[in-house]
Order: structure tokens, then sequence, then C-alpha cells
């Protein structure tokens, strides 16, 4: 019984130590999406002329996913941000440079101060939510939640200025 007692102590601690690695692992690709997310906004400041945007992310969504009911491990999601993120900055950065009348985005994009990315309430959301402040300073953007590319983001984003 005595040995019972301590094998269950071991197990508890060793999926308490698990979850905690766990976390660790999620807030180090946390780290580096947060990375490229603040310092790839540069091509985007470059190309759409506004010198002056910044870029931040609320992880706080991302602490209360269900990742077991979306089959998604919750570390590769973390890193998998970075990317999505990487993927509107190419968006925007095409709508001010490529498309036709692309000098009316530029105009537009050039007035953002800020981008504040955050995630969708549930993991299952499967779409990017974008919209303007009144003032048309700050872009909010709701990531869906699993961090995959959706190729809908240009058009997403295009419908956030109407």
């Amino acid at each position: 019984m005595k040995y019972r007692h301590i094998a269950l102590i071991l197990c508890s601690m060793s999926l308490v130590g698990g979850a905690n690695a766990a976390g660790l692992k999620v807030k180090a690709k946390q780290l580096v999406s947060q990375d490229v997310i603040e310092s790839e906004v540069a091509r985007v400041q470059q190309e759409c002329g506004n010198a002056e945007l910044k870029a931040s992310i609320d992880w706080q969504a991302w602490s209360g996913y269900d990742y077991q009911e979306a089959r998604v491990d919750p570390v590769n999601v973390a890193g998998w941000v970075g990317g999505q993120v990487n993927n509107i900055y190419d968006d925007m950065v095409e709508l001010c440079t490529k498309i036709d009348h692309a000098e009316l985005y530029k105009a537009e994009f050039s007035k953002l101060k800020k981008l504040n990315f955050t995630g969708q309430s549930k993991i299952t959301e499967r779409d990017t939510s974008f919209s303007l402040s009144p003032d048309g300073t700050e872009l909010n953007i709701k990531l869906n939640g699993n961090g995959t590319y959706n190729s809908k983001f240009a058009k997403l984003l295009q419908d956030a200025w109407g």
C-alpha cells in the first residue's frame, strides 16, 4: 500500500511536470511568433508607406482553447501563429503594391498606427476577422485559433475598409 501511494505521488508529479514542460514549450513558441509579429511588420511599414506602424499580440485567447476538441497540438499552434501573421503581412503588402488601385489601399494603410492581433473566442472559428477602429488608426485582427492560413485573408482584409 505504501508503494502505491509513492507511485501515485510520483505519477502525479510527472503529470504536473509534463504540463509545465508543455506550457514552457508553448510560451517559447509564442515568443518566437511574437518576435515575427513585431519584426516583420517592417515590410508593411516600408511597402505601405507607414513608418509608425506597430504590431502586438494578446495571447489570452489561446490559453482558453480546447486543443483536444480541435485535435491540434498547442505547441504547433503557437508556432503557426507567426506564419499566419506573416501571410497577413504578405497580403497587406500585395494590396498596397500589386493589385489594381493599390494606391487607394496604400493611402488607407498609411493611416494605421497599430495592428492588434488576438485570437477568436473559440479555436474552432475558421476565419480570421478584421475590423478598423472608428478613427481608422487601428486594425483589430482576430486570428483563427488553430493558426492555419486561410486563402480568404486578403478579401477579409479588404472588407475591413468596406
